[in-house]
């Protein structure tokens, strides 16, 4: 049975008759998926972005009677569930952000929109094309942490030491031993020693072996708080149009801390993940475990971390660290149809952990 489900008021003749096309469709695949929602917008504009790492498609329509952007999503069908909740939450508190206008939900998909904003960019696509300078790059992302942090409040409830754990070790051991994940790059995971830019790092099993062995010290690292956070609160899920900011594509729960996305936020500003994600890197191999990584920092990204990072507690910067590092890692594999970003993810996830068990004192002890 396929459920269609409407937010709030709109074009209700328009909208009744997309509905009920959607209560129609009955995808095989995730490509009939597309296939079929975008049959639904013949002769409207629109087009697909597809990151073909993740069971969802999104689709962007900018045409009379509808402006709206798509999250059509194809087995499993859980992240639309959660994205629907945490715009709900913000657009009842905040009137100039996002709102959700509908849900379709099937046995094997789900079809969810929320307004389009037809002029504005990711972040990480203003910062890079130089048309937000340190000082704006800033404030827009402060802005989008302040909406993040309206749902936050929201539930905010404790976090047990076990809860963060599986949260970030529990994580990045399921996504390291993912089928997805190819010889190659599943032996780096447990390479002693990784060699990059002349530099000996420790590989991250053992970094992160180290981490655990310290009990003291990890506990001080695992957050003690969750919430309903945004879930993916890298600077290439921030749309703006210079002035306002606005968080996309939240994959959130109840369940995450705030830490979790400020680590996103890093990602982004110091990690260089949004340059990667360009293709403003170079990576090469130098020999057995030998690499050689560049990523592009952007001088606003450069000025953004220095204001930011000014701005919050040593504890708050080690745990932030932490996600930073266990973000890169885990995402490494869905990234292995293209290898030279994988390994540009894993490598800089390796720097970042290696960066940390030294700031911590611990990297001689390893």
């Amino acid at each position: 049975m396929v459920t269609p489900t409407q937010f709030g008021s709109g074009d209700c003749t328009a909208l009744r008759s997309l509905l009920f096309q959607f209560t129609r469709i009955r995808p095989r695949s995730r490509a009939d998926l597309v296939f079929q929602v975008s049959n639904a917008f013949a002769g409207s504009r629109f087009r697909i972005v597809d990151s073909h790492n993740t069971p969802s498609v999104v689709l962007l329509v900018d045409d009379e009677p509808f402006r709206m952007a798509l999250k059509a999503e194809f087995e499993p069908t859980t992240s639309s569930t959660k994205e629907l909740r945490w715009h709900s939450v913000i657009s009842e508190a905040l009137v100039d952000q996002i709102r959700p206008l509908f849900l379709v939900r099937g046995p094997r998909f789900t079809v969810f929109a929320t307004d389009y904003l037809r002029d504005c960019q990711d972040l990480d696509s203003l910062v890079l094309a130089g048309a937000v300078d340190g000082p704006g790059a800033t404030v827009l992302i402060e802005k989008a942490l302040q909406v993040n942090d309206v749902a936050y409040a929201s539930s905010t409830t404790e976090m047990s030491a076990a809860a963060a754990d599986r949260l970030y070790v529990g994580r990045y051991e399921a996504r390291k031993s993912s089928r997805d994940v190819p010889h190659w790059l599943r032996s780096l995971y447990s390479a002693p020693r990784i060699v990059i830019n002349d530099k000996p790092h420790l590989g991250p099993d053992a970094g992160l072996t180290t981490l655990r062995r310290q009990n003291v010290l990890w506990r001080d690292l695992v957050p003690t708080t969750a919430g309903l956070s945004h879930g993916d609160l890298h600077c290439g899920n921030i749309l703006s149009n210079g002035t306002h900011a606005h968080p996309i594509d939240p994959r959130g729960s109840e369940e995450i801390p705030i830490e979790y996305d400020l680590g996103k936020v890093f990602q982004s500003i110091r990690g260089g993940y949004g340059s990667i994600m360009h293709g403003e890197y170079a990576v090469a191999s130098e020999g057995y475990r030998r690499y050689e990584l560049r990523i592009h920092q952007p001088k606003a990204y450069q000025s953004a971390l220095r204001q930011l990072d000014s701005r919050i507690s040593e504890g708050t910067h080690l745990r932030v660290r932490l996600a930073e590092a266990v973000h890169f890692l885990s995402m490494a594999g869905h990234h292995s149809r293209i290898p030279d970003e994988a390994l540009a993810l894993f490598l800089r996830g390796v720097q970042l952990l290696d960066e940390l068990l030294e700031r911590m004192g611990l990297r001689s002890r390893a």
